[in-house]
Formats: C-alpha cells, sequence, structure tokens
C-alpha cells in the first residue's frame, strides 16, 4: 500500500541533551499512508517534485508527479557561457533546470514551498498551506508528524550546505 512506519519520540526523549537517549523510541508510531511514486525515468533530477507530489497525494489530491514539474514548479533554465562556466538561478527560489533534464541541478525548500502553494492557489485549495521549516533541529520534526503534518526531509551528499547558501 505504499505507506510506512514512523517512530515517535517522546518528549522527554527530545528534550534529552544525551544524544544516545535520542535513538530510543517510545512503544507508538506513527503510520504516514504516503503513496509511492517512481522518479525515474520522466524526473531523473525532480525529486523535489516527486516528494511533493507524494504528498499532496497522501492528503488526498489528485494530481501527478510531471503535473507538479511542468505546471507548478517555478524553474529557470541554466545557461553555459563560451568559457564553459555554468551559471544559474538562485535555487533556494527557483529549480536550476529541468526535472526532466538529467543535468539540472534542483531546489530548496523555499521553492518547494512556493511550489506547493502555488498549486493550493490555483486550485482554489484553502485549507492548506505550505511552511519551510529548514534549520528545525531533526528530533523536532517527530512532532509535527505525531500531529499529522507531512514533512518533506532531502540533505545534500555528504550533508554538505549548499555553496549558495553559505553566508
Amino acid at each position: 500500500d505504499g505507506g510506512y512506519e514512523i517512530p515517535v519520540y517522546n518528549e522527554e526523549i527530545l528534550n534529552s541533551d544525551n544524544d544516545t537517549d535520542r535513538s530510543v523510541p517510545k512503544a507508538a508510531s506513527a503510520y504516514a499512508d504516503v503513496p509511492q511514486i517512481m522518479q525515474l525515468p520522466e524526473l531523473p533530477t525532480g525529486c523535489e517534485c516527486i516528494s511533493l507530489t507524494m504528498v499532496l497525494r497522501s492528503l488526498g489530491f489528485d494530481v501527478g508527479k510531471k503535473d507538479i514539474a511542468e505546471r507548478y514548479l517555478y524553474k529557470e533554465r541554466m545557461v553555459r557561457y563560451g568559457d564553459g562556466t555554468l551559471y544559474g538561478p538562485d535555487f533556494r527560489y527557483v529549480f536550476a533546470g529541468d526535472p526532466k533534464d538529467e543535468n539540472s541541478f534542483g531546489c530548496l525548500a523555499p521553492c518547494l514551498e512556493k511550489t506547493a502553494d502555488r498549486y493550493f492557489s490555483e486550485n482554489s485549495i484553502s485549507d492548506y498551506e505550505a511552511e519551510d521549516i529548514s534549520g528545525t533541529e531533526f528530533y523536532t520534526l517527530f512532532s509535527f508528524i505525531e500531529n499529522g503534518s507531512p514533512v518533506i526531509i532531502w540533505a545534500t551528499q555528504g550533508l554538505k550546505i549548499p555553496k549558495s547558501v553559505i553566508s
């Protein structure tokens, strides 16, 4: 059915200063009925679109991954100049390239938030609003999940901070 179990941690563990306590789940768990959607072959660099589509479908919306990528995603193309240097948009706010192109780069949470809100707005859905909670401590995310709010989590390769967002 595509759903999966999410461990739920109690407040004592979440508020502990001892990192070893954080790996001890309480007896309960939460079940997220999120459909599995395959990224390939259509969107080789569109994992953000896939994640958003999965969340939207889990909320009961009939939307396809290509709809998100083609109609709602904010994106700008990349440009390669004569010296070979590749230039592109600020991928915090727009998808750098096109998720259908394997040579594209992707986007970060602010872009995905705008994309979700664009979907809600253009489909007259007022009961939902996306929220960028970047920087939230990992274990704090469990409270969102416990309350039934879907959370999209992704990271860069090697968990490095993207160069364009280093201050």
